[in-house]
């Protein structure tokens, strides 16, 4: 039937299909971004599967943040923390001074990973993209009273 088109494009994997025949219905959507972010994080594609988590809301936030941490995979909880800060309600401050802040942690560190691997004009090109992925993080978090703990990373 039509209805179930979806599935069936899920299971064989053709997400964007699937995305396409979801018909509006939110539980169904948050499934199949859910199945095509665990998809690109087996296959190794941790930054694009950051984006696809950050966009399936179904998905238990600390799920996702404790599977990037466990393989060590800084930059992709990074993306992934600053695309749900980018799509955290500007009211939700609480929520967004927490992103923010763990967020900029992750960075400095990432940073510093960076620094130490900084051998080849690739490495040091890396450094400074990040660098200034930091100022637009610090930037988007103006707004936010975390100035202190900020102070103190």
């Amino acid at each position: 039937e039509e209805r179930h088109v979806w599935s069936m494009l899920l299971r064989l994997e053709r997400f964007d299909d699937a995305l396409d025949k979801c018909k509006g219905l939110p539980e169904q959507r948050a499934r199949v971004l859910a199945a095509h972010a665990d998809w690109l994080f087996r296959k190794g594609r941790f930054v694009e599967s950051a984006r696809k988590f950050a966009e399936a809301t179904s998905m238990p936030f600390e799920h996702v943040a404790l599977r990037f941490l466990q393989g060590d995979h800084k930059a992709a909880l990074l993306e992934f923390l600053r695309c749900r800060l980018a799509s955290c309600d500007s009211d939700d401050k609480v929520t967004r001074a927490l992103l923010g802040v763990w967020a900029v942690e992750i960075s400095l560190a990432h940073l510093n990973d960076l620094r130490l691997a900084a051998t080849s004009q690739k490495g040091r090109t890396a450094l400074d993209t990040e660098r200034t992925r930091l100022h637009e993080l610090l930037k988007q978090c103006r707004d936010l009273d975390i100035h202190e703990p900020l102070y103190h990373l």
